[in-house]
């Protein structure tokens, strides 16, 4: 009796294919694949194109990726069926993390606290020899000079080739931030360039820095690096600070850097210079102990110092720790030790004097002693703008000292317009700092009149808070004239490219000011298209360059009459003021200074030296920006 095929049940996966050859074109190995919906964006799919947004990683931060058509023809990519998706993601395996964060994970009684941790970095790229002969790394090592190139490189070079023991754990963990820090500019651990358009590849490239810096923060924690001071652990924690601006909360940030500055002390105060143990003689021994303890003085002096925060290594340390090292042509070094000691020192004092002007700041104006005051104390803030006059004068001045073999020309006159820059940036904090004493609240006049029934309602420390604010005035209007100059010669060059926060700053505050008081319109472009070039993670250049033209189109709406504009070559001295002020001053006319910008200053006992972790311009553009470290001094030994 033959069978019936209406009495075989049917499943719905046996049904037949809705086209004849589908059947035969899928072999027998391969699994049958479910239809993708929802896949593509609303363009591509209004437009009936193969849309890939169903390819792209989705980024931990929320943010959705923007499909290849879009982002060639310029469309915004909206996926107008992202919450199904969600949805769907969660089924395929993400619920089971939803199930742990409520319920938890059972303990293991072999494992928990106990277990040994992953060591081997998922993200970090393994740094390669070709890095320390890029271009990256030489202008890197400019700006934070904390790393002797000769030294860690031929350590490097024989851990590279098996010696496990020329670098240490401590050691490997600066390898692998060199290649965190190489990543955040958009530069592969070869030291070679990846492509650097538009804000979404920033953005992208800051998330996977993020990323990276959590897994250094990681191994940070299982090496037990703030626990045990070491030379290379030390370096290493202060090349990890400033990449954790948005990894950490400042109060975590805070306890790393008094921790780091604690070993800082540790080290170079009972630790013997044959501790270092470079393995290439005591003259490179003792070049590492000093730019570790001189780059310790320049970041906590240009970052706390001049912002008002809590500081935790004086003038006096610098001078004790000074007498420790060896005179300029000492006997005990080689010939060619010595060249390289005396080139790094020479280049290393004028950042620290600067740095000690900061301090100064710190203590007439900005410090919490200086703001409980009501005096100011004039004296002492026209020793700081000679002290800035003198640095600017200092730092041309290095162009006598030459190369030595050392470093390139360009690095050299990179080096000095870099840190004049930052000198600009020093006399606009002094300015905002002095507009925030000239605020009078209505306290302040209730509580004068009470005091003083004599005197007039704008009482003697006003009037003096308001003539010191006029000499600031005039020296920002003075200097930045040729900030400007600096800022057009470098355009187009990896000048701005490469900047971790040396110029970032200078560049808004000069872009703001002449947006604001005067600059023309070629002046104020110039310093938007510096910001336009920064490509670091961190430099949030296109945030300050929409706060610049926004207050550009504001001042242009007003119908304000522009200053002329600014010229290339300059003849007036930069820094030539009577100690009032007055010879300046009669250049500049009397006009109403803008409402103070918001710099942030510690104010109460319980958020003392939160401001060493916050070195940003200004936030004008209503974003928080925690970087901590500006990248400081020294150029490279041989």
């Amino acid at each position: 009796m033959p069978l019936k095929s209406a009495s075989v049940p049917r499943s719905p996966g046996s049904a037949s294919p809705p086209y004849p050859g589908a059947a035969t074109r899928r072999t027998s190995s391969q699994p049958k694949s479910s239809r993708q919906q929802f896949s593509a964006c609303g363009a591509c799919r209004m437009r009936r194109v193969r849309c890939d947004l169903k390819d792209l990683p989705f980024s931990n931060t929320g943010t959705q990726p923007q499909c290849s058509n879009c982002k060639e023809r310029g469309l915004k990519c909206v996926d107008e069926f992202a919450e199904v998706k969600a949805v769907k993601l969660l089924r395929r395996g993400r619920r089971l993390q939803q199930v742990e964060a409520v319920y938890g994970k059972s303990i293991d009684e072999d494992g928990g606290l106990f277990t040994a941790p992953s060591l081997s970095p998922a993200l970090i790229p393994k740094l390669k020899p070709e890095f320390f002969s890029s271009a990256f790394f030489r202008r890197f090592h400019i700006q934070h000079p904390i790393i002797d190139p000769s030294e860690f490189c031929a350590r490097f070079f024989e851990f590279s080739k098996g010696n496990c023991n020329a670098l240490g754990i401590p050691g490997q963990l600066i390898a692998m931030l060199l290649a965190v820090w190489a990543a955040s500019f958009g530069v592969n651990e070869y030291g070679i360039e990846d492509l650097h358009h538009g804000e979404a590849i920033i953005r992208n490239r800051r998330e996977a820095t993020n990323e990276m810096v959590q897994e250094m923060l990681h191994l940070i924690d299982i090496h037990g690096i703030l626990r045990k001071p070491t030379w290379d652990g030390v370096r290493a924690l202060h090349l990890l600070l400033p990449l954790t601006q948005e990894v950490q909360s400042p109060m975590e940030r805070l306890v790393m850097y008094e921790a780091l500055v604690s070993q800082v002390f540790t080290l170079c105060s009972l630790a013997s210079v044959s501790s270092v143990g470079s393995g290439q003689g005591q003259a490179v021994d003792i070049l590492v102990r000093a730019r570790l303890f001189w780059y310790s003085h320049i970041v906590e002096g240009v970052t706390t110092g001049l912002r008002g925060g809590r500081l935790l290594i004086s003038d006096d340390d610098l001078a004790s720790f000074q007498k420790t090292l060896p005179p300029l042509n000492s006997d005990a070094m080689t010939r060619t030790s010595t060249i390289a000691y005396e080139f790094t020192y020479r280049y290393a004092m004028v950042p620290l004097e600067l740095a000690s002007a900061c301090r100064r700041v710190h203590s007439a104006l900005t410090g919490p002693k200086a703001r409980q005051q009501n005096e100011i104390e004039e004296k002492s803030l026209h020793e700081v703008w000679d002290a800035l006059e003198k640095s600017w004068k200092d730092f041309d001045n290095l162009r006598m000292l030459g190369t030595s073999g050392n470093v390139h020309e360009e690095d050299v006159d990179r080096y000095i317009h870099g840190w004049q820059i930052f000198i600009f940036e020093c006399l606009n904090v002094i300015r905002e700092a002095l507009k925030q004493r000239t605020v009078v609240h209505p306290t302040c006049d209730r509580n004068l009149s009470l005091s003083l029934p004599n005197s007039s309602p704008r009482s003697a420390q006003f009037d003096a808070a308001t003539r010191l604010l006029n000499i600031a005035d005039a020296r920002c209007h003075e200097v930045v004239r040729r900030v400007v100059v600096i800022i057009r010669q470098h355009l187009g060059t990896p000048f701005f490219e490469y900047d971790a926060s040396l110029v970032r700053d200078g560049c808004f505050f000069a872009g703001f000011l002449l947006a604001g008081e005067g600059g023309s319109d070629e002046d104020v472009q110039t310093c938007l298209q510096a910001l336009r070039q920064m490509r670091w993670a961190f430099s949030k250049g296109e945030e300050r360059e929409k706060t610049v033209r926004m207050v550009w189109e504001s001042r242009k709406g007003s119908n304000t009459q522009p200053r002329p504009p600014i010229s290339p070559t300059l003849t007036t001295p930069v820094f030539e003021l009577q100690p009032a002020g007055t010879q300046l001053l009669r250049t500049h006319p009397q006009r109403p200074h803008p409402p103070p910008l918001s710099i942030p200053f510690a104010s109460s006992s319980s958020s003392r030296g939160m401001t060493s972790l916050d070195t940003s311009a200004p936030t004008t553009a209503c974003t928080e920006d925690s970087s901590w470290a500006s990248p400081l001094s020294a150029t490279p030994s041989s």
